[in-house]
């Protein structure tokens, strides 16, 4: 889907929110593809990461979030990232930007930041069909006439296979 709108994922600075592991498995593949994920987030605040997380901080990541049930300020403190306790990533300058945490992340003040931000793509949890509902945010015009609407499926539940659809 990107490719049709002339973009990629090669280089392209990716903001996320979440540290869970749908966020944690989409920052690793998209690691993998070329991306340069920026931020995560848990209900404390965020962490960004202006060189992006590459493999061996998101082991470092992984280990604390999943297996040792930590806390992102935890990684901040020890790697020198910047913690931003209370705060939402969505004002950090991106291309992608790929909602992990929870349904209806994003709201219109958020939307009409990332236009301003330079946000090319998002993942949107705007329309969320988890647990049978359905819930629309309002969007202002110039979001949805200027930024592609990436629509994910998680292929394999909480691991790392992720395919976009349309």
């Amino acid at each position: 889907m990107l490719h049709q709108h002339g973009l990629s994922l090669q280089d392209q600075r990716c903001v996320l929110s979440g540290s869970g592991n749908v966020a944690l498995y989409c920052t690793w593949k998209l690691v993998q593809l070329g991306a340069k994920v920026l931020t995560l987030s848990d209900s404390s605040g965020f962490i960004y990461d202006k060189e992006g997380f590459d493999l061996d901080k998101l082991t470092e990541i992984i280990q604390l979030k999943i297996k040792q049930r930590g806390r992102l300020h935890e990684y901040a403190e020890r790697s020198g990232c910047d913690y931003q306790a209370g705060k939402r990533p969505w004002a950090v300058a991106a291309d992608l930007v790929m909602p992990c945490a929870t349904q209806n992340e994003l709201n219109f003040d958020d939307a009409q930041r990332l236009i301003s931000n330079g946000c090319q793509a998002v993942w949107p949890s705007i329309l969320n069909r988890r647990r049978g509902k359905q819930t629309k945010v309002l969007l202002p015009d110039a979001f949805r006439r200027s930024v592609v609407m990436i629509f994910a499926v998680i292929v394999s539940f909480c691991r790392r296979s992720y395919a976009l659809k349309r």
